[in-house]
């Protein structure tokens, strides 16, 4: 394995930025005793969690020395205003971000999504986090978010496809692939949370049909294993410190209304 190396500026680096090697690294692998995705390696699990605000290393190995030397940022709301360009018919109106952040406040406010939020915060162990966040998020991104209309905008129709939030964190994801040097290599993984589709959900907890039953049982341990074809994405969460949380705002508001109204 290449030895890591001191992070450079963009002007340094030059054209001689390393790049994600090949999967050449099996013996490598073995010996690291994968669990999840572990800080150790200098990854992005290595976050802001459990009272990090940042992370300054002086090292890191070279594909995430490249990676980091060529990053760029944006604010938020720049990447809430693609995502809303992506689902927008034609371009997005000025004022359409606003007007979908509004909409989808009474959302955040509800007294269903508030009590899961503090049932979250109020535990300081990472696995107990696990059902309050499936719970609450999938009540709102499958009941309540899925059809909300917005008066006046024109978007592209709903995805048909019914996804939740699933726990998975100690059952193994395994994928077996052959190298572009022919190694048959294997990855193997334990992401603590899932975005997945009903019908995989479905078959990981035998359950033959009832969108209810798959919700409620999306906050437990799957008897069976997903694949990385069901994965849409995933979570992890990461506790390093025991630190109380702060409490919930009164009430949500959003960022743009903020500026808007903030005394200058």
């Amino acid at each position: 394995m290449s030895e890591k190396r001191r992070l450079s500026d963009a002007n340094e680096a030059g054209s001689q930025r390393p790049s994600t090697p090949e999967s050449r690294l099996t013996a490598d692998v073995a010996a690291l005793s994968l669990q999840a995705t572990p800080k150790s390696q200098g990854s992005g699990s290595f976050t802001a969690s459990g009272g990090f605000t940042s992370t300054r290393v002086q090292e890191v190995w070279p594909w995430i020395a490249g990676d980091i030397e060529k990053h760029d940022t944006c604010s938020f709301d720049t990447v809430l205003e693609y995502l809303l360009g992506r689902v927008h018919k034609g371009s997005t109106p000025p004022g359409c971000l606003e007007k979908v952040l509004q909409a989808v406040l009474p959302i955040a406010n509800s007294a269903k999504v508030r009590q899961g939020l503090e049932n979250r915060k109020a535990v300081s162990v990472e696995a107990e986090r696990y059902a309050p966040f499936v719970g609450t998020f999938n009540d709102a991104l499958a009941q309540q978010l899925k059809n909300l209309s917005i008066p006046g905008e024109d978007f592209l129709p709903a995805n048909q496809l019914d996804v939740l939030f699933c726990r998975n964190a100690e059952k193994t994801v395994t994928s077996d692939y052959t190298s572009p040097s022919g190694e048959l290599l294997r990855t193997v993984r334990k992401p603590d949370l899932i975005l997945t589709t009903i019908h995989a959900a479905c078959r990981c907890y035998d359950i033959e049909s009832g969108a209810g039953r798959v919700f409620e049982a999306a906050t437990r341990q799957p008897p069976d294993n997903f694949t990385w074809h069901d994965i849409l994405s995933f979570v992890e969460m990461k506790i390093y410190s025991k630190i109380a949380l702060s409490a919930l705002p009164s009430k949500y508001g959003t960022s743009l209304e903020y500026a808007r109204t903030s005394p200058r």
